[in-house]
């Protein structure tokens, strides 16, 4: 491992990461404690989270998330872009899980994702707070596409 895919893994956010490659292996799935999720990570740190059961993922919500991590700089864009319109000042955003799992059930989308922001001065004024953007699919001609429609901001 290279000293920036070490950075990129122990310290997302710091370290460029091009999000249009997130190097996801599918094979290295492994079930969460809740038995309810399987998870995957990615090389910069995001999360993919997937509905399932100690068993195996579930095959609906694991095409998904496929097809959401296939679109991920559609994803990532228009998540930042849906929340720039409540967080007005510069900063930079990073992309930590997609969910396809009880969440994303809860908030009545297809698959949400969740951000965090990095503002400019160096703050950790956004530190407790979670940036949560929920997405439906809609089967085009030829392909899926994603379209953000909620958006939730919690203080934790």
């Amino acid at each position: 491992m290279t000293n920036e895919q070490i950075e990129a893994e122990y310290f997302p956010g710091i370290v460029p990461i091009d999000p249009s490659d997130p190097e996801i292996r599918w094979d290295d799935l492994v079930v969460c404690p809740d038995g309810n999720h399987w998870l995957v990570r990615a090389l910069g740190g995001l999360e993919v989270l997937v509905a399932g059961t100690t068993d195996a993922p579930d095959a609906g919500h694991l095409t998904t998330a496929k097809l959401a991590v296939s679109q991920i700089d559609k994803v990532r864009s228009l998540s930042v872009q849906l929340l720039q319109s409540f967080v007005h000042e510069p900063g930079s955003w990073s992309l930590n899980e997609i969910n396809v799992g009880e969440e994303a059930l809860r908030n009545r989308c297809d698959f949400q994702t969740a951000l965090s922001f990095s503002p400019n001065d160096g703050s950790d004024s956004y530190g407790y707070t979670s940036f949560v953007v929920c997405f439906r699919l809609t089967q085009g001609s030829h392909t899926h596409r994603v379209h953000p429609f909620k958006t939730v901001i919690e203080f934790l």
